[in-house]
């Protein structure tokens, strides 16, 4: 393998400065979409395996190689970084000389590695708009260099301590948005079955290292049953049109998805052999980001309908 072939599997791209934390959650992704537990496809085993191999291909280079972070003089691509860092710039056109230079060094390694990240971009950026200042330009390149030695330190000492963990919940634990209570170093995290995704902090075993428990959850669903991108969960269901006929437009049809009924009139039916019903919000908590346990928002059952004569 190859790093072309690896960037096609992974679907991602070497030319946006990519670091170990955007390549974990682009692996992240790419799991969840080709999980061979999410799709039936028999080719979809052999391609999840290459997602694997592809990302240890990209990881390994990334220890071996800086070039991933964006050099001082190449163009940054955050564009839109926060005005809230033009006081930095300001404090170090000021600050820049041989004799403030070591207090700077110390303030930057007190920095988080998030801040440090958008700092650097932002100062990448900056660096072309004052390019005829070479000797600005030159303490800029050293501050730099030593953001760019921090973000390789931090990156590599974080990314050992995290911890991936797939669960495959039931459905019906899904639907009833039950809580799942995983066990880490003796330490315990509560799980919600309906995040497709669930990062905590997690607790160091030896050192005083914080990493991450990333915990995806893929529900096994019966057969004829999926859930969409969207947590909008579909069933396939075949009707006879002959037991239809003689109904009136009030009949009740009714339709089971591990132990929650979905009922619909035969009025609602149309005169084709195949056709969808939309139930609205009676589907699974479709998951908030910001409030992982908040429930109040449902998606759609929809239920794909094949009328046989």
């Amino acid at each position: 393998m190859n790093e072309q072939e690896a960037c096609r599997i992974l679907e991602c791209t070497l030319e946006i400065g990519m670091d170990k934390d955007q390549l974990k959650r682009q692996y992240r992704k790419m799991c969840l979409k080709y999980h061979p537990d999410k799709n039936p496809d028999p080719a979809t085993n052999s391609h999840f395996h290459q997602i694997l191999s592809a990302y240890e291909y990209l990881y390994a280079e990334l220890e071996n190689d800086e070039t991933f972070l964006p050099e001082p003089t190449e163009k940054s691509t955050t564009e839109t970084i926060s005005e809230k860092y033009i006081f930095l710039w300001n404090w170090i056109v000021q600050y820049t000389t041989d004799a403030f230079l070591p207090k700077i060094m110390q303030w930057l390694d007190r920095i988080d590695k998030d801040t440090l990240l958008e700092m650097y971009e932002w100062l990448c950026k900056k660096r072309k708009d004052v390019s005829e200042e070479t000797s600005l330009i030159s303490k800029t390149d050293l501050i730099l260099q030593h953001i760019r030695s921090l973000l390789q330190s931090s990156l590599k000492k974080r990314i050992q301590h995290d911890k991936f963990v797939i669960l495959y919940p039931s459905l019906a634990d899904v639907f009833a948005a039950n809580v799942y209570c995983h066990v880490e170093n003796d330490h315990s995290y509560m799980i919600p079955t309906w995040m497709e995704e669930s990062i905590f902090d997690l607790l160091p075993e030896t050192d005083s290292t914080m990493g991450e428990l990333i915990v995806q959850c893929i529900p096994k669903c019966p057969e004829g049953v999926y859930i969409d991108s969207k947590h909008h969960v579909h069933k396939h269901i075949t009707l006879d049109f002959s037991e239809l006929w003689d109904q009136d437009d009030s009949y009740e049809i009714s339709t089971e998805i591990v132990g929650n009924l979905f009922t619909f009139t035969k009025g609602e039916l149309l005169l084709r052999k195949t056709q969808t019903i939309v139930i609205p919000r009676r589907g699974i908590p479709c998951g908030n980001p910001q409030e992982i346990f908040d429930i109040s928002k449902r998606s759609n059952v929809v239920l794909h309908i094949n009328i046989k004569t």
